[in-house]
Formats: structure tokens, C-alpha cells, sequence
């Protein structure tokens, strides 16, 4: 139930990574490639060689964004030193016509990035109902770009000073029943509250239980009408 492939990759972004705090860090990734929690989580980071476990602390039920937890101690010491969380900038939002830097990294853990110019930021999703029972964001706007590297290239969108202005996610929808996967942007200032949550509870935690903030939401789904 609510997953639709035996396995799942992407990009994630170190939002965390704070030896006071309990010595947990805390990854930021989409629900495409956290789909569920029940699951074993490979970490691979790209500023030096190390594979670690991970841990699934919080999925949104409604946007597509998920966090996923490691313990600093599994980091070689030269990882441990090399690794550091991103810096977010939530507001002010993105703005149509705007460049920003997508940066992600390929399947052999190597970065790429390419300059682009937002041509959206309110682009309102409508996803439609899938016949195996799973994730679907709804209530979500996300960014368009006028060019990025394909429909499953997964990153962020950051400014020329390397803040993190949005998680470029992958989505994915049932067409004809057939999978469909395409990438577009949600602007970081949608998960920051949620991040910020998690990352004092780990810090009172001692790296102990991390309990997910709750999340408030309307039993109903909204969407535009034309008038026309």
C-alpha cells in the first residue's frame, strides 16, 4: 500500500547536521523518493564518499516533502567534517523571471548545475488518483523553469550565493496506467516551518525519540474554476 516500485532514488539536502544536537542530522528529500516509512533508507553523500543509514522522521500528507534522519557518528571523520547543512532562504519567494542555479547530483554522485529562469511560481497541481492506494500533493503551487535537466533530475534551485530558495521534487502520477515522473520546484519557505520543528525537538531530544510535529489540515480538496 502506497508504494508503487520496489525501490527509489533521488536527492536529498542536509538541513541539518549539528553535533550538539543529539548528533543527528536531518536530510530534506521529496515522496518520491521517501514514499512511505516502513522502508530502509540508504544515505550517499556527495562532499565526500560515505554511505550511511537513514531514518524516516516525518512525511507530509499533503506536500511533497519528506525528512530523513542520520546519526553523525556512522561519518568517517573526514565526511564528518566535509558535510554541512544548507543554508534556506524562505522569503522573500521566488519571482517569475528570476534566475536561480538548479543543482542536484547525477546517479554516480557527481554535481551538476545549470542557470535557469523561474517562468512560474504559482503553478497549481492537479494530480489524479492512482488505482494502487498512495501519496498524492495536493493544495500545492510549485515553480516552473524555462529549462533543467530532465523529468527525473531532482536537486534544489539556489541563488548565486548558494542559499536554497526551493526543493526541485519529483513528482509522480498515473496516466493511462501508466507512471509518470516529472520534476518541478517547491519553494523551500512550504517545509521550513516543518524543519525547523524537527530540528528542536532533536536538539531537546538528546538524539533520542523525535517525535513529527502534528499537522492541522481540512478534510477536503480545492482547486481553480474558471469563469470562462
Amino acid at each position: 500500500d502506497g508504494v508503487h516500485s520496489r525501490s527509489f532514488a533521488g536527492n536529498g539536502l542536509v538541513v541539518m547536521h549539528d553535533p550538539d544536537a543529539g548528533g543527528l542530522g536531518l536530510v530534506l528529500v521529496d515522496r518520491n523518493t521517501v514514499a512511505v516509512g516502513p522502508s530502509d533508507v540508504n544515505l550517499t553523500f556527495g562532499a565526500h564518499p560515505a554511505e550511511v543509514a537513514g531514518t524516516v522522521r516525518y512525511l507530509h500528507p499533503l506536500h511533497n516533502f519528506a525528512v530523513v534522519s542520520y546519526r553523525l557518528a556512522d561519518l568517517p571523520p573526514e565526511a564528518l567534517r566535509r558535510v554541512r547543512a544548507a543554508e534556506l532562504l524562505p522569503f522573500p519567494r521566488l519571482r517569475r523571471g528570476e534566475a536561480v542555479r538548479l543543482v542536484g547530483l547525477t546517479k554516480h554522485v557527481r554535481v551538476m548545475q545549470r542557470r535557469s529562469t523561474v517562468t512560474n511560481t504559482t503553478a497549481a497541481l492537479t494530480l489524479s488518483g492512482a488505482e494502487v492506494p498512495r501519496f498524492r500533493a495536493v493544495h500545492e503551487e510549485v515553480v516552473r523553469l524555462d529549462q533543467d535537466f530532465g523529468a527525473t533530475f531532482s536537486g534544489v534551485l539556489a541563488d548565486d550565493r548558494g542559499r536554497v530558495r526551493a526543493l526541485w521534487g519529483s513528482y509522480s502520477e498515473q496516466v493511462d496506467k501508466e507512471e509518470r515522473e516529472w520534476c518541478a520546484g517547491l519553494p523551500i519557505g512550504v517545509a521550513a516551518p516543518w524543519l525547523e520543528r524537527l530540528a528542536a525537538a532533536a536538539r531537546a531530544g538528546g538524539g533520542g525519540i523525535l517525535r513529527p510535529p502534528r499537522v492541522r489540515v481540512l478534510d477536503a480538496e480545492l482547486e481553480a474554476v474558471l469563469l470562462s
